[in-house]
Parts: C-alpha cells; sequence; structure tokens
C-alpha cells in the first residue's frame, strides 16, 4: 500500500514551482513484483503532482470536446509552408 510521506517543492527548468507529493509503499520486502516494479533498495516511491493532473484533465476535457475535435480536425488539414531555398 502507498502512503504520502511527505510533500516537496519542484522548480521545472522554465521556473515552474510545483508541489509534489511523494508517496512510499509501507513494505516491499515482501512483495512478488519488486524486481519488475523498481531497482530501489528500500521501498518504491512515487512522486504525483496533484496539480499537473488537474491541468491535465482540464486540457483533455478541452480537446475532446466538439470545439477541440473541430480545431483539431482543421489543424490536421492545414498544408505547413516549406522553407525557402535560396
Amino acid at each position: 500500500m502507498l502512503a504520502p510521506v511527505y510533500i516537496k517543492k519542484q522548480k521545472s527548468k522554465n521556473g515552474y514551482e510545483s508541489d509534489v507529493t511523494v508517496y512510499e509503499c509501507t513494505d516491499c520486502s515482501v512483495c512478488l513484483y519488486k524486481e519488475k516494479c523498481t531497482k530501489a533498495k528500500g521501498n518504491k516511491r512515487l512522486h504525483v503532482s496533484k496539480n499537473f493532473i488537474e491541468k491535465r484533465q482540464i486540457s483533455y476535457k478541452n480537446i475532446m470536446s466538439e470545439t477541440g475535435a473541430k480545431y483539431r480536425m482543421n489543424r490536421s488539414i492545414q498544408v505547413e509552408g516549406a522553407p525557402l531555398h535560396n
């Protein structure tokens, strides 16, 4: 079972700060799948940004909406310009 251990601040390369919750398995020593699941000597850890998950869900809803489908279709049929060679 995964349980939250701590929350850390993380900063991306472009300067975006986010809170990441770190979860850790309570005991991997008896797990039959440990070798396939993690290379860690201790227990499996999982880093989750809840803000990122929320934004991804909003984005997915937008692109799957009727308007989003129209934008995607229009983009797929637009011709991209070829670079000019002198």
